[in-house]
């Protein structure tokens, strides 16, 4: 049942989310994030957690508002999620920015082979 009831959310969202106009996406996840953040649930408290451990430099206001944007990133990252199938070839390549390609094109322009690793890392 519970499989059931998590498919019919999703699929519902999906055609949701699809439906709104791109700012309003958007708009209602931001909210959906500020809403999280209020919350401050065990999600937004295991973010914060990770960051005091991997950003121990910054002054806790300054982690704060990475917190903030974190959650904000992760909200962005599942209204993508939701929008995505209906984006053009030219939308994923535009919005797309790569550091260091060269580690990719100049062996496969050599003829040599690549490996690529590809995190689950959302849109962050």
């Amino acid at each position: 049942m519970a499989s059931w009831f998590t498919y019919f959310i999703y699929t519902a969202l999906w055609t949701f989310v699809r439906l709104l106009p791109e700012k309003s996406a958007y708009g209602l996840f931001e909210q959906i994030a500020n809403i999280a953040y209020r919350r401050n649930g065990k999600r937004v408290q295991r973010l914060r957690s990770n960051y005091e451990i991997a950003i121990s430099d910054v002054s806790s206001n300054d982690r704060e508002v990475l917190v903030r944007k974190g959650i904000s990133s992760a909200m962005r990252y599942w209204c993508d999620t939701f929008r995505i199938s209906d984006w053009s070839t030219e939308k994923i390549v535009s919005s797309t920015h790569a550091i260091n390609e060269h580690f990719l094109f100049d062996p496969i322009r050599e003829k040599r082979g690549v490996i690529v690793a590809v995190p689950h890392a959302g849109n962050w």
